[in-house]
This record gives structure tokens, C-alpha cells and sequence, in this order.
């Protein structure tokens, strides 16, 4: 009897040691639980934490339908926290294994590539400046960059924010002024690096040019000028 009871409890131990072993132990999580905590911590701008969980994700489940989406985001997020070198190697994977994203992520490597000029630092001040929620601010940011780094790439996106951010403060004067100085300098650029065709229109750009990639300025800047407010 004695025995029996011995038996029994120590059967009785076993099992629970098993299931103590079983419940201490981490359950692998799925894709779909990796994907939806990278969302919440890249939604939540906890960049730093969203491309731990990223990366894990992308090691454990790469051929898994929402690795696209999961890669992009991890390069953004490096972007976001200025380590444009790596973003820039997460943006390539983007165009070397997902088609269908490649456009969007060859634009950013590109876009990279062309404002690493003092060392990312005019990128570096840039992203920062825009990530700022008071417009006073932005402007007062932008234009200290301006000073800073007068021939930097970034100087037509820069001098094109500061327009536009006076203008959507209704400041409409003071969103002239400084589209004219973009325009002008846009004019010169033209006159100067832009070849004529035979009717005398400027069609294209000196390859070696840099800055005024976007070309889409000055169509919004008309606009803005001939309708007015």
C-alpha cells in the first residue's frame, strides 16, 4: 500500500515537473505575430525595437507573404534613424528580391545615393527638421540648414519646403518670396545646364547637375503664382 502511494506520487511529480518544464518553455512565435508586433513598435516610431523584431521575422519566415512589406518598413526604419548606409543596403534588398516594391525602394536608394555629400549630415539635419510638428519651427530649422549648407543637394527640397510650409500657414506673401528665389535659381539652372530643342524649350539636364531632381517644382510653383491664393 505504502508502496502503491510512493508510486502515485511520484508519477504525480513527474507529470507536474513535465508540465512545469512545458509552460516555462517559449512557444516559437508565428509570422503573423512577429509581423503585427514590427507594425505596432514601427506605427509607435520605436524604430530602434521595430528593427529587432524585423530582422527576426525576416530570418525565421523569409518566403512568408508579408516579407515584402516587413523589408521595406526595416529600411525605413533605418532611415529614420539616420543610419543611411544600412538603409540604404535594406533598400537594395527590397529591389533585389520583391518586384513589386522595387520602384518604390530604388527611388529611396537613389534619393540616398545623391544626398550622402557631407556625410549625410545636410540628410541627417533634414529628416529631423521635417519630423518637427510646429511649422515656425520647420521654417526656422530649414532656414538654418539653408545657412549651413548653402550648396548642399538638398538645397532645392529645402528652399521648396519652406514655401510650401508658409503657404499652408496661409502665409502667402512670404511663400512668394522664397518660391522666387527658387525659381530663379531654377531659371538659371535651365538657361545654363539645360539643353534647347528646336523650338527653344529646355528638354533636358545635364547629367552632371546636381539638385532640381524634382522637376514637378515648378509646375506647383506656377500654379501657385498665376491662381494665387
Amino acid at each position: 500500500m505504502q508502496n502503491t502511494i510512493s508510486k502515485n506520487i511520484g508519477g504525480l511529480i513527474l507529470i507536474l515537473v513535465v508540465l512545469s518544464m512545458i509552460s516555462c518553455g517559449k512557444k516559437e512565435p508565428s509570422a503573423w505575430e512577429l509581423s503585427a508586433e514590427f507594425t505596432r513598435l514601427y506605427k509607435g516610431k520605436q524604430y530602434e525595437e521595430a528593427k529587432e523584431v524585423g530582422k527576426n521575422f525576416l530570418e525565421k519566415y523569409p518566403d512568408d507573404e508579408r516579407a515584402a512589406s516587413v523589408q521595406l518598413k526595416l529600411a525605413s526604419a533605418y532611415y529614420r534613424l539616420k543610419d543611411f548606409d544600412q538603409a540604404r543596403e535594406e533598400y537594395e534588398k527590397v529591389v533585389q528580391k520583391y518586384p513589386l516594391k522595387s520602384e518604390e525602394a530604388q527611388r529611396t536608394v537613389d534619393f540616398i545615393k545623391e544626398h550622402s555629400d557631407f556625410n549625410y549630415q545636410p540628410l541627417k539635419m533634414y529628416v529631423d527638421i521635417q519630423n518637427t510638428s510646429d511649422p515656425q519651427g520647420r521654417i526656422k530649422g530649414l532656414k538654418e540648414m539653408l545657412k549651413r549648407y548653402p550648396d548642399c543637394n538638398l538645397a532645392d527640397d529645402v528652399q521648396y519646403s519652406i514655401g510650401r510650409t508658409y503657404m499652408l500657414l496661409g502665409q502667402y506673401p512670404e511663400a512668394k518670396k522664397e518660391f522666387d528665389i527658387l525659381l530663379y535659381d531654377l531659371f538659371y539652372f535651365l538657361k545654363h545646364c539645360g539643353t534647347q530643342n528646336e523650338n527653344g524649350r529646355f528638354d533636358s539636364f545635364s547629367s552632371e547637375k546636381k539638385g532640381f531632381g524634382r522637376r514637378g517644382y515648378a509646375k506647383i510653383i506656377y500654379s501657385f503664382l498665376l491662381q494665387g491664393p
